[in-house]
């Protein structure tokens, strides 16, 4: 099972910026395969989001669908 991630936990991970984590995140989400859920902080009054992984089979069965659907046009 894929754990969440904070967005720092992200960027720390991969050694990248802020700017390129969040223009990759778009990406993934926007391809169905990164999902996300907000949490706020009451103590430190800041707004978290932590990261996932869709399921996989499910992911690709997606992919693949829209690539058949592509390819019958």
């Amino acid at each position: 099972m894929n754990r969440e991630r904070t967005s720092r936990e992200l960027r720390e991970f991969l050694g990248i910026s802020k700017p390129l984590l969040i223009s990759h995140l778009r990406k993934l989400m926007s391809a169905g395969l990164l999902e996300y859920r907000v949490e706020f902080d009451e103590k430190r009054m800041i707004v978290r989001k932590y990261y996932k992984t869709k399921d996989v089979e499910l992911c690709l069965s997606k992919i693949l669908r829209e690539i058949a659907e592509e390819l019958e046009k």
